[in-house]
């Protein structure tokens, strides 16, 4: 298990990579996060794999969660949605001294994290990223939100999590292609703020070329632990930018143009690159 601090002048906070750490998750969470009830949000997909593991963790130190499950996919991402899930912790009994376990990719991460924001103003999110792309971006720098028919993320806020805790085992049950597009997603955060990083993570020309192309064998799911040294990596250069703790810092160049192609893709139906 690496253990990597995230030294924010306000509201620092820690991020734990390896692998099994589900079953870690109540004894790491403890020491952050006051026991009792709680919230476990994730999705249709993630839910039945990993839910209940997460949940008998949690209730061996002394957690009481409630399991709340949401469509699967960037739908659930709404106003509608964050509503339904607060009325479910209402209804559950979770109040100021609660806390939310994000169990899911960024999706379930930016709305269980605003959630957790609005929730009696404000109560600790604990992000436990189940994708390659969560793990080495959306769950670190505390971006919550939800999109707008007119756009996305047009709604949100800055809740830093009380910590991260990314099991990299959850890894080998992706598709192959999520995981090779975490994978590039991992380069890019190499290759804009450090080139040397791409040494370090293990990515050879061959699949920094791959990776820009979108080619189909970046790596083979299953090597969680040269996955769980990649992300660590990731993580690192993430908590190394200003823009993840400030909402008015802007990007840098390449990355902002980056998602802003990546967003007017999927507004226009494209889920990937175009194939000839």
């Amino acid at each position: 298990m690496t253990e990597i601090e995230i030294p924010l002048s306000r509201n620092p906070y820690t991020a734990f990579v390896g692998e099994g750490l589900l079953e870690k998750c109540g004894e790491l969470a403890v020491k952050k996060v006051r026991p009792g009830r709680c919230a476990i949000v994730t999705d249709s997909n993630v839910g039945p794999l990993y839910a209940g593991r997460l949940g008998d963790s949690l209730r061996r130190a002394g957690f009481k969660p409630t399991t709340i499950t949401v469509p699967a996919g960037e739908a659930s991402k709404s106003m509608e949605c964050a509503a339904s899930v607060c009325g479910e912790m209402a209804r559950a009994g979770l109040d100021r001294s609660s806390s939310v376990f994000a169990l899911g990719g960024g999706v379930v991460g930016d709305l269980a994290g605003f959630v957790a924001a609005i929730h009696y103003r404000g109560v600790p999110c604990v992000q436990v990223p189940t994708t390659v792309v969560a793990q080495v971006d959306s769950s670190i720098g505390g971006k919550a939100g939800v999109n707008l028919p007119e756009g996305k993320n047009l709604v949100g806020c800055f809740h830093q999590p009380a910590l991260v805790v990314a099991d990299v085992s959850t890894l080998s049950t992706l598709p192959p292609r999520e995981f090779h597009e975490g994978f590039a997603e991992i380069i890019k955060h190499a290759a804009i703020r450090d080139p040397s990083l791409l040494d370090e993570s293990g990515a050879s020309p061959e699949l920094v070329a791959m990776a820009a192309l979108g080619g189909p064998q970046l790596c083979a799911p299953g090597r969680e632990t040269a996955g769980g040294t990649a992300i660590a990596l990731a993580v690192i250069a993430a908590a190394a930018d200003p823009k993840q703790s400030r909402a008015r810092t802007a990007k840098p160049l390449t990355e902002d143009g980056l998602d802003r192609v990546g967003h007017g893709r999927r507004r226009a139906g494209w889920t990937t690159a175009p194939r000839p």
